[in-house]
C-alpha cells in the first residue's frame, strides 16, 4: 500500500505546488502546458523517492486531494494529449481515494480513467502510456472492488488488467514503464484472487511477478528498488501459501524476504520501509510457526519484530503506521505466550497492545483504531477465559464486540473486521454456554453464523475455528 499512498500524495502536492504553473501554462501553448506538467511531476517524483509513510495526516490528504480535483477542472480539454494528461490525473485520485479509505470515490475514479483512457488507446493503440493508463485503470478498478468487498468483480478486472499489461510488454519490451505496471498488475490481481478464495490463481499471478522482478534485477543489479519488489513479491506468496494451509512453503518465501529485506536495509539504514517490511516479515514467520504449535520460535520471532519496531518508534515516534506495527507486535507476543502457557505474561502484553490502541486513538480515531481495540478486548478475553474468570472474559468479549460493530457502521465491506465481529460473537457464546445460558449462548452463535465474510480473510490476529461459519452453525443447532 505504501507506494500507492505516495503517489497520491504525489499527485496532491502536484496540484498544491504546482497550481500557479498550470494557470499560467493554460494561457500558452498546449506543447508548453504539457511541458510544464512533465517537469512538475518529474520535480514531484524527487519528492516520493525521499517520503516517509504516515508524515501527511488525514486532513491534509483531503486538502491536496482537493486541490487536484480543482487542478483537474482546469485542465484544457480539446487534444489527446491533454486528454492523457486529464486521464493521469484521475489516476492518481483513485489511489489518493484509495489511500484514504474512500473506496466509492477510487472506484469512480478509476471509472473515469478506464473510459477516458479507452478512448485514447481507440484513436491509437501504439501509443505505450495511452495502453498503461488503461491497464492501470482496471487495476485501480480492481483495488476499490476488493475493498468493497464485490470479489468477483474485483477477480474480473484483475484478469483484464494483467491481460492488457501482458500484451503491453509484449509491444513494447524495452519500456520500463509497462514492466512496472505490470508488475503492479500483479499484486493486484493476486490480491483479488486471494481475497476471492482462489489461491492458485493468486499464487500464479504472484510467482509471475517474481519472474518479473527476478528479471529486472538480473538487468539491473544495483538497482534497490526491483530488489525490493522481489522481497514484496517473496512475501505476498507466503500470504498466499499460508492461506493454502502450506506453512513450510510459506515460511521459505517469508525468509528469502528476510534476507533480501535485511540487505537493503544494511546498505540503506535511512530507508525506514525496508526495516519495516523487514520486522513485518518476520511476525510472518511468527504466524507460521504458531500454526505449526512451535511457540518457542514464534516467540523469538515475534520479540526480533518487536525490538525492529520499536526502533521505527523511536525514529519516527509521529508515525501512525509504525506506531500501529509495534502494538501489533505485542499482541503477537502476547499471543505466542498464551500458546505457551505463560498467561500473566502474555496478559501483560495485551494490555500493552490495548495501551497503544489507546495513545493512537487519541491522535487519530480511525477505522483501524477501533479494530485494533476490538482485537484488544478479545485477546485479553481469551486470558481470562482460559484463566476461569468466565464473567470477567464475558466483559471483554462484549466491548469487542461493540467496537466490532461501531465498525462494522463506520465501514462494512473489510472482510477481516467482518470475521473479526463473527469472531466475537462466537467467544460470547462460548462464554455465555459456560456460564449456563445456553439460550443467550445460542443467539450470538446464529449472529456469528449470519455475518457474511470472507472466510479467506487474511486475519492471523484471530484465533478460529477451521470454518467460523460451520461451527457457529453447528453450535446454534442450525443444520
Amino acid at each position: 500500500m505504501s507506494i500507492f499512498f505516495l503517489l497520491a500524495v504525489a499527485a496532491g502536492v502536484y496540484a498544491w505546488q504546482q497550481r500557479e504553473v498550470a494557470t499560467a501554462a493554460l494561457q500558452e501553448s498546449e506543447s508548453n502546458y504539457q511541458a510544464a506538467i512533465d517537469q512538475s511531476v518529474g520535480s514531484v517524483r524527487t519528492f516520493v523517492d525521499s517520503y516517509g509513510d504516515g508524515e501527511i495526516s488525514n486532513k491534509m490528504m483531503k486538502l491536496l486531494i482537493a486541490q487536484a480535483q480543482k487542478t483537474l477542472d482546469g485542465l484544457p480539454r480539446d487534444s489527446d494529449d491533454m486528454v492523457a494528461a486529464r486521464t493521469e490525473l484521475f489516476d492518481v485520485l483513485s489511489i489518493a481515494n484509495w489511500s484514504l479509505g474512500d473506496f466509492d470515490a477510487a472506484e469512480k475514479f478509476a471509472r473515469i480513467e478506464i473510459t477516458s483512457a479507452d478512448g485514447l488507446v481507440k484513436k491509437d493503440p501504439s501509443r505505450a502510456g495511452w495502453g498503461r493508463l488503461l491497464a492501470s485503470g482496471h487495476g485501480r478498478l480492481s483495488e476499490a472492488l476488493r475493498r468493497k468487498g464485490d470479489t468477483a468483480k474485483a477477480v474480473d478486472e484483475g484478469r483484464i488488467a494483467v491481460a492488457l499489461s501482458e500484451a503491453l510488454v509484449a509491444a513494447h519490451p524495452g519500456n520500463e514503464a509497462v514492466r512496472l505496471e505490470l508488475i503492479a498488475n500483479c499484486e493486484r490481481a493476486g490480491l483479488a484472487a486471494t481475497a476471492a478464495g482462489l489461491q492458485d490463481e493468486a499464487a500464479g499471478y504472484l510467482r509471475r511477478w517474481i519472474g518479473l522482478a527476478e528479471a529486472e534485477v538480473a538487468r539491473t543489479p544495483r538497482d534497490p528498488a526491483w530488489r525490493s519488489s522481489l522481497a514484496t513479491a517473496h512475501q505476498q506468496l507466503g500470504d498466499t501459501l499460508a492461506l493454502q494451509r502450506k506453512f513450510a512453503a510459506a515460511a521459505v518465501e517469508y525468509r528469502m524476504a528476510i534476507a533480501a529485506f535485511s540487505e537493503l536495509y544494511e546498505n540503506d539504514a535511512a530507508n525506514l520501509r525496508y526495516l519495516h517490511t523487514l520486522a513485518a516479515s518476520r511476525t510472518r514467520v511468527g504466524d507460521v510457526l504458531i500454526r505449526e504449535g512451535d511457540y518457542a520460535t514464534a516467540l523469538a520471532e515475534y520479540r526480533t519484530a518487536n525490538e525492529l519496531a520499536k526502533k521505527l518508534h523511536r525514529e519516527e515516534p509521529a508515525n501512525f503506521q509504525w506506531h500501529m506495527f509495534l502494538a501489533d507486535t505485542h499482541q503477537r507476543l502476547g499471543e505466542a505466550l498464551l500458546d505457551g502457557g505463560s498467561l500473566d505474561k502474555a496478559d501483560v502484553e495485551f494490555r500493552r497492545f490495548l495501551d497503544l490502541i489507546v495513545e493512537m486513538r487519541a491522535q487519530r480515531a480511525n477505522a483501524a483504531t477501533l479494530f485494533g481495540l476490538s482485537v484488544a478486548y478479545q485477546k485479553i478475553g481469551d486470558v481470562l477465559f482460559v484463566t476461569g474468570d468466565v464473567a470477567a472474559a464475558a466483559t471483554a468479549y462484549l466491548k469487542s464486540l461493540e467496537f466490532a460493530e461501531q465498525l462494522q457502521r463506520v465501514q462494512p465491506a473489510r472482510p477481516e473486521w467482518e470475521k473479526n465481529r463473527a469472531m466475537a460473537h462466537h467467544r460470547l457464546g462460548v462464554t455465555l454456554e459456560k456460564q449456563g445460558d445456553k439460550g443467550l449462548a445460542r443467539e450470538h452463535f446464529k449472529r456469528c453464523a449470519a455475518v457474511d465474510f470472507n472466510a479467506f480473510a487474511w486475519a492471523p490476529r484471530s484465533r478460529v475455528p477451521a470454518n467460523l461459519t460451520d461451527d457457529c452453525r453447528r453450535q446454534a443447532g442450525e443444520p
